[in-house]
């Protein structure tokens, strides 16, 4: 589609990002033209004193928005403004009701690009953007998609103007839920047996052993619960230990083997989980990717790093330098939601290079840890908040990431989370989704 922005020269880069990440989700690819060449139509982006083509569809581009992103300054919820859609109001940072047409390309720069992390300090112990500091905290918007609210629009606006837009699906599918495993380690450790040997539960403790290992069985069990429905999912598996918060385990152990190559077999992907200091340590990272690769005899395309640690511009600079296809790191440690504001695929932007990267992030959604844990929600109220993060995906046709451990078929110790794995699994179904791996829905969506 014909598109020409007209800005700063540090601003074009952010705003021709923003409007590809747009169009994308709308089954369309810009056609970047000069202004003149907007005669039968399009999207301009750029000043409205300039006499922007009346046959396009003009985003007007502000001073003061400009200017925002020069001063480097954060963003309180009380300076957002509203767009309608589908009937409800929706934040949004640039432009707003009473503005003539909103800022969607600016917004969707603000919230892609993680511009509120960029400038907010405050990280929690493990190093994280923290949930309670964000603008989805302040706002209490924890659910609600506004980049794909924001997309929708203006997919509607182009329709209006004559645009044909195919949108997205997701292998056929109006929307998807991509499945996710961390495999943090493949048995259960002693003291989790001991703790149970002293709490009476002996023969629950002594039947943790071999291969009625809990988190050994969940493996084979979460396998299991998607193949009798026909899905996959991603497993991500650790290369290697590099601190305490790490639990190494070989994977040359023949029954390990054994099952990563039935994965393999039977379409599942396997992505690396690199360790607790790999997520801004080039030569861990280096190891780990060449220990799983030497073990599953080819080079993983996805990754998410343990307990979701991120450094702006380390880590996304390392998973580019690295080849990695996909990430799936960005969501929040202690609530559910979406820590970008989207639960559609999106190219990394690194803001110190002023570039998109050739990294797709696929947003997680939720972790069983994040309910069941940090939360401490009961089986029904975590299933309750999972149904409520399936609609808000569907409404705009996006993807659910959700991230569950293998300790789901533990009932000593998780009582109760195998049964709202496997309701969750069906109700995604019975919704009308795609529920596959990270690799399957990915590819589907930015090469069609």
């Amino acid at each position: 589609m014909p598109c020409c922005v007209e800005a700063p020269d540090d601003f074009i880069p952010r705003a021709e990002y923003a409007v590809e990440m747009l169009l994308v989700g709308l089954g369309l690819e810009p056609d970047w033209v000069e202004k003149a060449a907007l005669r039968e139509g399009g999207l301009y982006y750029g000043p409205q004193s300039d006499t922007p083509p009346q046959s396009a569809l003009c985003i007007p581009l502000k001073p003061e928005t400009t200017a925002f992103f020069s001063e480097h300054r954060a963003l309180a919820g009380e300076e957002m403004s509203t767009i309608r859609w589908d009937g409800e109001d929706w934040p949004i940072p640039f432009g707003g009701e009473g503005e003539g047409l909103p800022d969607v390309i600016a917004s969707v720069f603000f919230w892609l690009s993680g511009w509120q992390e960029h400038t907010t300090t405050e990280r929690d112990h493990h190093g994280r953007f923290p949930y309670a500091v964000s603008l989805q905290a302040e706002m209490d918007i924890p659910l609600k998609p506004l980049v794909d609210v924001y997309r929708a629009w203006l997919g509607e606006q182009l329709a209006e103007r004559g645009v044909s837009v195919p949108g997205r699906r997701w292998k056929g599918k109006p929307w998807a839920v991509a499945l996710t495993h961390d495999i943090d380690f493949i048995e259960t450790r002693k003291r989790s047996r001991l703790k149970s040997f002293f709490f009476g539960k002996m023969g629950k403790a002594i039947a943790n052993r071999g291969k009625s290992d809990p988190r050994r069985a969940s493996l084979y069990r979460m396998k299991a619960a998607e193949v009798a429905r026909h899905v996959t999912a991603t497993y991500f598996f650790k290369g290697g230990a590099s601190t305490k918060e790490d639990v190494g385990y070989s994977l040359d152990r023949p029954w390990l083997q054994q099952f990563m190559t039935g994965l393999t077999t039977e379409g599942f992907e396997i992505g690396l989980h690199p360790s607790y200091a790999a997520y801004d340590h080039p030569g861990l990272l280096r190891k780990e990717l060449g220990a799983l690769t030497k073990s599953i005899g080819r080079v993983p395309q996805s990754v998410r790093t343990h307990f979701l640690r991120w450094a702006d511009p380390s880590t996304p600079r390392l998973l580019e330098d690295e080849g990695f296809l996909v990430d799936s790191t960005l969501g929040f440690s202690m609530h559910e939601g979406f820590r970008r504001a989207t639960c559609h695929p999106f190219r990394l932007f690194d803001l110190h290079q002023n570039r998109p990267m050739d990294v797709w992030e696929v947003p997680l959604a939720v972790m069983d840890a994040t309910l069941f844990t940090h939360r401490g929600l009961s089986a029904e109220a975590a299933t309750k908040r999972i149904q409520a993060i399936f609609d808000a995906a569907k409404r705009v046709g996006g993807c659910a990431v959700l991230l569950w451990h293998n300790t789901l078929y533990d009932e000593m110790n998780f009582p109760g989370q195998a049964a709202v794995f496997e309701r969750t699994l069906d109700r995604a179904l019975a919704n009308g989704a795609f529920v596959g791996s990270l690799r399957d829905g990915v590819r589907d969506y930015v090469t069609t």
